[in-house]
């Protein structure tokens, strides 16, 4: 049985903030730092604190309309802060690799639910969100 692999684009180093960010046409998960950790904001004087990666998740509402650029609108409830640890000391391409893991993992959960748009009227997109701000 051969793998099947999906179709990703994918763009890194998006903005100050936005560390990457990957879409299939119809999700798009952004992994950002926005001065997040485990109290709130990151306290760089608490030796237990570290700093925290934020995911927000976007649905296409021109996908499946031909010759549409994409109109990306960001689902509510759909952004949380993530157990995924940013290390800004790491080494650039093997930190990309992994918050890259990360996007795509986060990515097949909103996947494995959300199927087309406009939403099933049965997906709790707060329930996704909750179960992928676990990724680590």
């Amino acid at each position: 049985m051969g793998r099947v692999f999906e179709m990703l684009n994918v763009n890194t180093n998006v903005s100050n903030d936005t560390l990457i960010e990957v879409d299939d046409g119809l999700i798009k998960i952004e992994l950002a730092y926005i001065g997040e950790g485990f109290n709130g904001d990151y306290d760089p004087e608490d030796p237990e604190d570290t700093k925290l990666l934020r995911f927000y998740s976007y649905i296409n509402t021109n996908h499946g309309v031909n010759d549409k650029e994409p109109d990306w609108e960001e689902l509510d409830d759909g952004s949380c802060c993530t157990a995924i640890v940013y290390d800004d000391k790491e080494n650039e391409s093997e930190k990309t690799a992994y918050i890259l893991e990360k996007a795509i993992e986060i990515h097949r959960g909103f996947r494995k639910v959300i199927t087309n748009y406009p939403l099933d009227e049965n997906v709790s997109v707060r329930s996704i969100t909750e179960q992928m701000s676990y990724v680590c």
